[in-house]
C-alpha cells in the first residue's frame, strides 16, 4: 500500500518535471537555497540543469507527439489535479531550474529544487494526495512544513516558501536537520566542489571517493587506495549539436592535478599507421609495464612462458577490428600490434604459446593454422603484427603503411592518449558478411534497425597529463542538437507502436 502510495507521489513530480520543463527559466543566483541545504558531508551530489536541458531539446515540438500523449492519457487517467498540472505545470508551485540529487551517509538519497509558489506546491501535494486516496498529514516545523511517509523507505519531504526537500531513508528530525544546514557545514565550504559547480555542464556529478563507500555497495577497501584516497571526480555530460560529451576528472583535496603512474604517454605511435582507416573498433594502450604486469600476471601465473612473454612487451599495443570475410560464419577481419624489448618475446609466442598449433613460414611472415581462423605474424624492428588479413601481413613486411588512419578526422586528436578506444557505430557502413549473418541468426529487421539508427561513432579516451577520461558519442545529424534527435527518434518509435 505503501509502495503504491509513494510511487503515486513519484509519478506525479516526474510528470510534472518533464513538462514543467516548458517553463524553465535561467536563475539569477550564484548559488540556489536548494543547493546551500546540501550537508558538507555529502559523498556525491548530482546537478541537473534543467532550463539548459529543455532549450537543447526543444521540447515544446514534442508536446502532441506520442510521448507526451502517452505520459497524458497513459499517466494520470481521470486524476482532474495531476491532468490540471500537466496542462499547467506552473500550477505546482515547482520552479524549473536546477534539481540537485545527492547522497548522504550510512544511506540517505536527497533531492532538493526551488519554488516559485510554496501556497500551490503544498495544494498540489494535498490535492494529488486526495486523488490517490492517500490523505497526508501535513506536519507544520520552525519556518517549514513536513510530511513523514513512515513505512518502509521512511520519506520525508519539508518546505518552505523558496525551496523542496525529499529524503528517503529518513526520520522528520535528520530531514529537519538537512533542511536547515546552517552556511558553515554546507557543501559550499567544500573548495573543490565549488570549483565543480562553477564548470557545471548540462548534467555534472561530484563524487568525493574517500567518503563514497559509506553511501555505496562498494567495500571500503575498493576505493582506499593511492589513486582514489582523499580525491574527488567530477562528471561532466553535455549535449551538444551532433554529439554527446562526456569528461571525468580526477583531482586531489590540495588542488593539484593526479598523476596515475600506470598510463604513459607512447614513445612512438608510428606503428599506428599499420591499421586501416575502416576500422569498426580500436582498441590502444600504452602503459608502464612495470605496474601493469602484477595486474596481466594474474591471468595466467602458472604459464612461464606467459610470463615471459609479458616481460618482453614494452607496454604499446593496438587492436584493430576492420570487417569481415564472407562465409557462412562471418570470420572477423583483425589486427594486434605491440612493441617489444627484442626478438625474445616474439620467440616465446611462436615456439612456445603457439608451439601445439601447425606453423609455416612465407616471405618474411609465419602462418599459424587455429582452426578455423588462420593468423599471420610478423616481427619487424621491435613492433610485432598479429592478423587475421594476409594482404595486411604483408603490407606490414614490405613496410607499407596504410592511409593516414592517425589522421583520420574520425578519430581525432584522441588516438594519441595512452588509452584510447574507437567503435564505429555507423551500421550502414558494416561489411555485408555481418549484416547477412545477422539477419541469418535472427535479426530480421537488421536492415530497418541501421536505417533508422541514429549514431555515428564513439570514443573513449584518456590522458595522463591532465588525468582526464573523455567519452564523444557522435550522432549522425549534425544540425541539430543530439538531445533533440534523440527525442525526436525517441518521439518517432514511441508513435510506431502505438
Amino acid at each position: 500500500m505503501f509502495q503504491t502510495y509513494k510511487s503515486h507521489y513519484f509519478k506525479a513530480i516526474a510528470m510534472v518535471a518533464i513538462l514543467g520543463l516548458f517553463l524553465s527559466s535561467c536563475s539569477r543566483e550564484k548559488y540556489p537555497e536548494s543547493l546551500t541545504i546540501i550537508p558538507a558531508n555529502a559523498s556525491l551530489v548530482a546537478s541537473i540543469n534543467m532550463k539548459q536541458l529543455v532549450d537543447k531539446a526543444a521540447l515544446s515540438s514534442f508536446k502532441n507527439l506520442p510521448s507526451i500523449a502517452m505520459i497524458t492519457h497513459g499517466g494520470p487517467g481521470g486524476e482532474p489535479m495531476l491532468k490540471t498540472l500537466i496542462d499547467h505545470p506552473e500550477k505546482s508551485g515547482i520552479d524549473f531550474k536546477t534539481m540537485f540529487v545527492f547522497l548522504l551517509p550510512p544511506n540517505q538519497t536527497g533531492i532538493s529544487f526551488p519554488l516559485h509558489s510554496a501556497s500551490s506546491f503544498e495544494k498540489a501535494v494535498v490535492a494529488i494526495g486526495k486523488e490517490g486516496y492517500y490523505p497526508v498529514a501535513i506536519q507544520k516545523a520552525s519556518k517549514c512544513k513536513y510530511i513523514f511517509f513512515s513505512a518502509q523507505d521512511s520519506m520525508v519531504l519539508v518546505w518552505d516558501h523558496h525551496k523542496a526537500l525529499i529524503l528517503i531513508h529518513s526520520s522528520p528530525q535528520l530531514a529537519l536537520a538537512v533542511f536547515a544546514t546552517p552556511v558553515a557545514n554546507n557543501i559550499l565550504t567544500n573548495r573543490d566542489f565549488v570549483r565543480f559547480y562553477q564548470n557545471q555542464k548540462d548534467i555534472a556529478c561530484w563524487i568525493n571517493l574517500n567518503e563514497f563507500h559509506q553511501c555505496s555497495f562498494l567495500p571500503k577497501e575498493t576505493l582506499d587506495t593511492p589513486f582514489t584516497s582523499k580525491k574527488y571526480l567530477h562528471a561532466y555530460l553535455s549535449f551538444d549539436k551532433g554529439s554527446i560529451d562526456g569528461h571525468l576528472d580526477f583531482v586531489t583535496n590540495n588542488d593539484s592535478v593526479v598523476r596515475h603512474s600506470i598510463a604513459k604517454q607512447p614513445e612512438d605511435s608510428s606503428f599506428m599507421s599499420y591499421l586501416p582507416a575502416n576500422s569498426l573498433l580500436i582498441a590502444k594502450l600504452s602503459v608502464l609495464p612495470e605496474i601493469a604486469f602484477p595486474y596481466l600476471a594474474a591471468v595466467n601465473e602458472s604459464s612461464s612462458s606467459y610470463q615471459q612473454f609479458l616481460h618482453a612487451w614494452s607496454g604499446d599495443a593496438a587492436l584493430s577490428f576492420f570487417g569481415f570475410a564472407n562465409s557462412d560464419f562471418p570470420i572477423p577481419q583483425m589486427v594486434l600490434l605491440a612493441t617489444l624489448r627484442d626478438r625474445k618475446g616474439y620467440d616465446v609466442l611462436l615456439n612456445e604459446l603457439l608451439q601445439h598449433f601447425q606453423k609455416r613460414s612465407m616471405g618474411g611472415y609465419t602462418v599459424v593454422s587455429i582452426q578455423p581462423f588462420t593468423l599471420y605474424t610478423a616481427l619487424v624492428g621491435q613492433t610485432m603484427m598479429v592478423t587475421t588479413n594476409q594482404i595486411m601481413i604483408r603490407d606490414f613486411v614490405a613496410n607499407r603503411a596504410c592511409d593516414n588512419p592517425v589522421q583520420s578526422t574520425a578519430w581525432n586528436g584522441a588516438i594519441h592518449d595512452p588509452l584510447f578506444l574507437y567503435v564505429n557505430l555507423d551500421l550502414q557502413k558494416y561489411p555485408a558478411a555481418l549484416a547477412d549473418f545477422l539477419s541469418n541468426f535472427g535479426i530480421s529487421s537488421f536492415d530497418a534497425v541501421k536505417q533508422n539508427f541514429i549514431f555515428k561513432d564513439l570514443q573513449v579516451s584518456y590522458n595522463p597529463s591532465t588525468n582526464r577520461a573523455s567519452c564523444e558519442l557522435r550522432l549522425k545529424d549534425t544540425t541539430q542538437n543530439s538531445l533533440h534527435v534523440i527525442l525526436q527518434k525517441a518521439n518517432e518509435a514511441i508513435g510506431s507502436t502505438n
